[in-house]
């Protein structure tokens, strides 16, 4: 129910004050709004729920595929918790094998992971993926990084994400790793002793005050570890000042709050 209909909602409930019997008919009233705002709800999670997985007859190239909690309950541990950080999702093409033809593959390449599963069904080809994520199968599918021996900040990175895993909530981890790889590839694959207080503030600067916080937090974080690790002695951050960006709590409206105000 958006702002109009409630404007429409409230004249309608001020037209039956006026009538007889009228607590009795605006009660009637609320009551098919409130349906109303449940059957929306109600909508919308259906076709959320449908959106995740693809219908088999549509012609869909490229999609995602977003698992259910039950669904990822068996995989493995460690797996698990990068999976659930990614939002339960994973990428699914739909490919032509014929003339009338197609089947399904999933795949899954991040955090050193590379999984795939084809069929031509979909939900078979879920149950592909899944087996494979396994505690007992889901090694064959690590692939082991070769690190280059130089501490390049994106490895060093990787370090202190495995580090963060389970210590920090998983969206703030999630916002760490995104915000992490929109950084430039040549600051990326610098060796993080060759960093100064300079390459940092040049990223910083141009950014606006929640990004700068987030990105000022993250920078600290990583160089922080490699100082405990006795990768490099100095942290380029510390003369960089922290910047704590202003916010706005909003608070929606519940349903029970929404009739209140009508009435």
């Amino acid at each position: 129910m958006n702002y109009r209909e409630l404007q429409k909602l409230n004249e309608i409930i001020e037209t039956l004050k006026a009538q007889p019997n009228s607590d009795e008919n605006i009660q009637f009233v609320l009551d098919l709004a409130d349906k109303s705002m449940q059957t929306e709800t109600l909508k919308t999670l259906i076709y959320n729920e449908n959106k995740n997985l693809i219908s088999e007859d549509e012609a869909i190239k490229s999609d995602t595929i977003q698992f259910t909690k039950g669904e990822v309950s068996d995989m493995d541990k460690t797996f698990k918790k990068h999976f659930i950080i990614n939002g339960y999702i994973a990428h699914v093409r739909k490919c032509k094998s014929g003339k009338n033809s197609f089947y399904f593959v999933i795949r899954y390449r991040r955090n050193g992971y590379n999984i795939q599963a084809a069929s031509v069904n979909l939900h078979e080809a879920k149950r592909k993926f899944l087996e494979k994520t396994l505690p007992e199968n889901i090694d064959k599918y690590l692939v082991k990084k070769q690190k280059s021996g130089l501490n390049l900040l994106a490895e060093i990175f990787e370090e202190w994400y495995q580090y963060k895993l389970g210590t920090i909530n998983e969206k703030g981890l999630k916002q760490y790793e995104s915000n992490f790889y929109a950084l430039p590839e040549n600051l990326r694959k610098k060796p993080i002793e060759k960093i100064r207080t300079i390459d940092i503030d040049k990223i910083l600067k141009d950014v606006k005050p929640r990004k700068y916080e987030d990105l000022r937090t993250l920078f600290n974080g990583i160089f922080k570890y490699a100082i405990a690790s006795g990768i490099i002695t100095h942290n380029p951050v510390a003369l960089i000042p922290f910047k704590r960006a202003e916010r706005q709590v909003r608070d929606c409206l519940s349903v029970e709050e929404i009739q209140t105000f009508l009435r």
